[in-house]
């Protein structure tokens, strides 16, 4: 019994930690992006953890998110936490649709995705004294 109940705990625990670590990395990032309720915030790496939880801290602070990722398969999971639109970064004209859909580009972008492209999107959705704010930048895209 006792040892069921610790095992418990620690699982919990585990858990807690978890959330804790990736929740206060997505909310840190979007509020350093500045941006205010109402206005556009572009997401690239919608669809994993990260992405995931700062799609919901988007909306819960009044702002709103567009997803992007790589494939259909990720709208409805970039959908479902709360984005209003989401885009498919394999697509072509994905800086020209995120562009069309906020009239000029988003005031705040978060990338947590790790490829060299997102990287190039996420520039080119950034509206003029927008803030883009890189969260998983890796040594191989400086290079």
């Amino acid at each position: 019994m006792i040892f069921s109940f610790l095992c418990l705990l620690i699982l919990i625990c585990f858990l807690s930690l978890t959330i804790l670590c990736a929740g206060v990395t997505s909310y840190k990032a979007l509020k350093e992006t500045e941006t205010k309720p109402g206005q556009f915030v572009g997401i690239l790496g919608a669809g994993g953890g990260l992405g995931h939880l700062a799609i919901q801290y988007a909306k819960a602070m009044g702002l709103r998110p567009i997803a992007l990722d790589v494939g259909h398969a990720k709208e409805s999971l970039c959908k479902s936490p709360g984005a209003e639109f989401y885009v498919d970064a394999t697509n072509p004209n994905a800086v020209e649709e995120v562009n069309n859909i906020t009239g000029g580009g988003c005031h705040g972008v978060l990338c947590v995705a790790t490829s060299f492209p997102a990287y190039n999107i996420a520039t080119d959705i950034c509206c003029r004294k927008g803030c883009l704010v890189c969260v998983e930048l890796q040594s191989s895209i400086l290079s």
